[in-house]
């Protein structure tokens, strides 16, 4: 089964300057896969008559489902009824869009828990959501279709990933001294990647503050606004170690800026 991962990465490289949230995108690709002549559908016999038909013959497309399952809620006879069929098409060997289908009909009730979990200000938006998605998907593949509690395994996967990402970025935050404002401003203000010859970072690598990698990692999710998630191509793991190099980095450029080192 292709990842999920690998799905977003192909239509984000459609829109490389502007980069919509992971949610946003889903949203997309999901429309998308619900137009044309031949949208993802579901049998009548599954949905009706919570969606009034008179072609029964062509199925339901997913829009309309989801739609239906956003009224009647996630314990509703159609829920019970329509997701065992989502899942099983989803974990089929070539069932990719059913995967991306899978995860947006998912998607209102991860912005909800989303929203329970306050990240505000402690992690980045992308990488939130590509987390609470990655888990929701992995979770996926194991849920046997069948089983009634399959989503709410589902749902408890994405939330537990997100607990465990923002519990992380707390216990970083208390263990490194804040970057004022005014300071942070100076990093991400004073250099461009196309000009750390005369910037601030040229001078701090020259000072051996930091080194070329960290400059690099600073200049493109600071003033680029590149998410880590999409610099770092690798891991959970490896994401949050970039994370906490950047971090390290910056602490050192502050340091070095208040005592005029550079």
């Amino acid at each position: 089964m292709q990842p999920f991962s690998a799905i977003a990465t192909r239509v984000l490289s459609a829109n490389p300057t502007r980069t919509p949230s992971p949610f946003v995108l889903l949203e997309r690709t999901f429309r998308e896969l619900c137009r044309g002549p031949r949208p993802l559908a579901l049998p009548s016999r599954l949905v009706h008559p919570a969606i009034a038909t008179t072609d029964r013959s062509r199925g339901i497309p997913l829009d309309h489902v989801r739609a239906a399952l956003r009224a009647a809620g996630p314990n509703s006879q159609l829920a019970r009824r329509v997701w065992p069929e989502i899942l099983r098409r989803a974990q089929a060997p070539r069932g990719h869009a059913w995967l991306v289908a899978a995860a947006a009909l998912a998607v209102p009730s991860l912005r909800r828990v989303k929203a329970r979990r306050r990240w505000g200000g402690l992690v980045e938006l992308a990488d939130l959501e590509q987390e609470m998605l990655w888990a929701f998907v992995r979770e996926l593949r194991l849920v046997d279709p069948s089983d009634p509690a399959a989503f709410h395994c589902m749902r408890r996967a994405a939330d537990l990933a997100a607990y465990h990402l923002l519990r992380q970025a707390k216990q970083h935050r208390r263990n490194i001294v804040p970057v004022d404002p005014a300071t942070l401003a100076r990093i991400e203000e004073a250099s461009t990647p196309t000009s750390w010859d005369t910037g601030l970072l040229e001078r701090a690598i020259a000072a051996r503050v930091i080194n070329d990698a960290d400059a690099e990692l600073i200049a493109t999710s600071r003033i680029d606004k590149i998410p880590v998630s999409r610099i770092v191509d690798g891991s959970q793991s490896r994401i949050r170690a970039a994370y906490r190099r950047r971090s390290a980095a910056e602490q050192r450029l502050a340091q070095a800026i208040r005592a005029d080192l550079i």
